[in-house]
């Protein structure tokens, strides 16, 4: 090797003797542990403050809201063997509106059941009926309440239900509110005691007033003035009803003032009957006591 050349080999090796050894920063410095730490902290107080927030305030609003948006269209509503102070009851009710959560929905206590009396002498609230509900699921914002037929519903007020059966006869429609204590579990959580009430307006039967139907052969004359009769209802309401003794007034027009009317009697609808189906036609059984002149 020439001197020039043994020359440039040593200033290279001597070059790279002067140069600096780099030294490797480790991943886990100081500050970023400190770092580390500090969020793991901060998450543990976050989580440890806001699951019993959420527990505590949130999910009760929740529950609370989901049942003060949901909405209940009845499709169909029982009632039968009613006596002085019980019944027994069955519905099935379509339940909407409830938002995206899913939540079962159970009522530990009864729910009670109020109509107000349409009538202008007496419009206020009456307290019907108390009954254990069913439990339901609710799921994608909908949910279905299967009502078995419970017995021993108890009557609250049974003048006031006595009225109650004489108005829907009549009437075009009528409200119920249904208020109880319902828990909600939802979201692995359950909030007990929450309010549900809600008010839901039936059909009535307003053409059992104005379109009864006597077909031929479903009038019989019996002994004396009595006679049976079966009448036939269009388009009734969702209800399927058992009646109790029930006593409709009878009269005819007067041939010498048509704006008034003259009683002749009663109709008494046939004990036991299981009526107002849900059918295109129902046929209500009476029989019939003529008691005036104008009837005989």
């Amino acid at each position: 090797m020439s001197t020039v050349s043994k020359a440039k080999a040593k200033a290279k090796d001597l070059e790279s003797a002067s140069r600096p050894i780099p030294v490797k920063t480790p991943f886990w410095t100081r500050g970023k542990r400190n770092c580390c730490i500090a969020c793991c902290l901060f998450l543990v107080l976050l989580l440890g403050g806001g699951i019993p927030v959420f527990i505590f305030i949130g999910h009760p609003v929740l529950a609370g809201a989901l049942l003060y948006g949901a909405e209940l269209s009845f499709q169909s509503l029982n009632i039968t063997s009613p006596q002085n102070d019980t019944l027994d009851l069955g519905f099935h009710i379509k339940v909407s509106n409830t938002g995206p959560f899913s939540a079962d929905v159970s009522f530990p206590n009864d729910v009670n059941m109020f109509w107000t009396s349409t009538a202008a002498s007496d419009p206020t609230e009456k307290h019907l009926l108390a009954f254990k509900m069913s439990p339901f699921s609710l799921s994608g914002g909908v949910g279905e309440i299967d009502q078995l037929l419970t017995t021993s519903v108890t009557i609250v007020d049974t003048p006031s239900f006595s009225l109650f059966l004489h108005t829907i006869a009549t009437a075009s429609s009528f409200t119920w509110r249904l208020r109880g204590n319902a828990t909600i579990t939802s979201l692995l959580v359950t909030s007990p005691d929450r309010v549900m009430d809600k008010s839901v307006t039936l059909t009535g039967f307003k053409s059992f007033s104005t379109g009864v139907v006597v077909k031929p052969g479903d009038m019989n004359v019996t002994s004396g003035n009595t006679v049976t009769m079966t009448v036939t209802i269009p388009n009734p309401s969702i209800l399927t009803i058992e009646l109790p003794d029930i006593a409709f007034d009878l009269s005819v027009p007067n041939p010498s003032n048509t704006s008034q009317r003259v009683p002749v009697g009663t109709a008494r609808v046939t004990p036991g009957t299981r009526t107002f189906l849900n059918t295109p036609e129902a046929r209500l059984p009476l029989t019939v006591s003529l008691t005036s002149p104008g009837g005989a």
